[in-house]
């Protein structure tokens, strides 16, 4: 017998993280180099932005993973 289970919280954020991710990276990289004029620099101005975000994941998620991300209260 197969039983589906809730996904966890923690599942919830990271799965949250990854679609502020994949809707963010390009248009944040290309604004961090248009502002800096290094790669090397915009990526890490990417890597640091998704590492906040991963740190404070308890913001990104709420109890039901289908509900609208509240990116006004990310940052």
């Amino acid at each position: 017998m197969i039983r589906l289970l809730k996904p966890s919280k923690k599942t919830c954020e990271l799965e949250r993280i990854e679609q502020l991710y994949q809707e963010y990276k390009v248009p944040l990289w290309r604004y961090a180099y248009k502002l800096l004029h290094d790669e090397h620099l915009a990526d890490d101005v990417v890597q640091s932005v998704f590492t906040k975000a991963i740190e404070k994941s308890s913001l990104i998620c709420s109890l039901d993973c289908n509900k609208p991300v509240p990116t006004s209260s990310l940052w």
